[in-house]
């Protein structure tokens, strides 16, 4: 079962964006930490509760959040039981998606939350047949594959633990990320800063001064990997291949912003909150629930007055101001 944690080791978290690459340092960090990423499991992805901690039969299953210590044999057969009940919700919401895939194809609208099931489905059904494979001919692989290759297996199949220990290391990634291209750009490029981000008409203005740097296309591979990694997608791959990965990923974005435009994004479960935000490239362990909130209502409302911005700017913006968001 799913409780909630003791008041007494719930960390108050400082509600002030940190300093660009810092984050904050203190005794609470790595509570503050397995919170939020609790939270991440705690509640169903695509649920329809808006607010309290919802228990599925799926999250019951975990063994990662099981309140007892499981003997070796137990902690086998949970982690079996639990994968296998995530095939099944694969395979449940390929059908919920395809249904609404039906529906785009009749020109109905849909909501962001359809939106979000068919983003998912396209990522998680393709890597159903591989990890059933895994699953049942060398399934010690799967902990291994979920820490170091996450994109490899499908969402659901991943226990909380993998799911806290993802987000804190792409978060630790795109602080490194965020350091070496200002790092860079101040060498190469002194006129170019993160100050230069922080509102909708500067970003307009160093794009027109500067078109040629922040386009997708003008990436060389080194930068692709970096802006892949720092979007949670995988930088395996040729230059055209990233090219195209993150110029895909950006317009899926674009259509998402849309969307959730039209949501009471405070009125989210808190999944929904914290992989939107993960998916933006918006760092999530180290803030509160309120924090991602805000940051998410301030991304939507700047694409909102800016829908036209070059995916590759949208990109940089992203990197150059990490957790910050621009002012429209």
């Amino acid at each position: 079962m799913i409780a909630r944690l003791p008041k007494t080791i719930r960390p108050i978290v400082p509600s002030l964006y940190p300093r660009l690459g810092v984050y904050p340092k203190s005794n609470f960090l790595h509570a503050a930490t397995m919170i939020c990423s609790y939270q991440v499991v705690a509640t169903r992805f695509y649920s329809a509760p808006k607010t309290e901690i919802v228990k599925t039969n799926l999250e019951m299953l975990d063994p990662s959040l099981s309140t007892v210590k499981l003997g070796l044999y137990k902690k086998v057969r949970g982690y079996l039981q639990f994968y296998k009940a995530g095939l099944k919700e694969v395979w449940s919401e390929h059908k919920l998606a395809n249904q609404i895939r039906m529906k785009q194809k009749r020109n109905e609208k849909i909501n962001w939350n359809e939106h979000q099931i068919v983003w998912r489905d396209t990522r998680d059904f393709k890597k159903i047949v591989p990890f059933a494979f895994l699953l049942f001919t060398v399934s010690e692989l799967i902990p291994f594959l979920a820490f170091y290759f996450p994109q490899s297996l499908p969402s659901l199949v991943i226990t909380f633990k993998q799911k806290a220990m993802i987000l804190k290391k792409r978060d630790d990634i795109r602080a490194r990320i965020h350091k070496t291209i200002i790092a860079s750009t101040e060498n190469e490029h002194k006129e170019i800063s993160s100050k230069n981000f922080l509102t909708g008409s500067s970003i307009n203005q160093i794009y027109r001064n500067f078109p040629n740097v922040f386009q997708i296309s003008s990436m060389d591979r080194k930068t692709l990997r970096f802006a892949n990694r720092f979007f949670g997608l995988s930088s395996v791959g040729t230059k055209s291949l990233l090219s195209k990965r993150i110029l895909n990923h950006i317009k899926l974005l674009e259509n998402d912003d849309m969307l959730l435009a039209s949501v009471n994004i405070s009125s989210l479960p808190t999944s929904h909150i914290i992989h939107a935000c993960d998916v933006r490239g918006i760092p999530t362990t180290n803030f509160t629930t309120t924090h991602l909130i805000k940051s998410l209502e301030q991304w939507v409302a700047f694409k909102t007055k800016n829908p036209s911005l070059d995916p590759g700017l949208v990109a940089w913006t992203r990197i150059f101001l990490l957790s910050k968001n621009p002012n429209f």
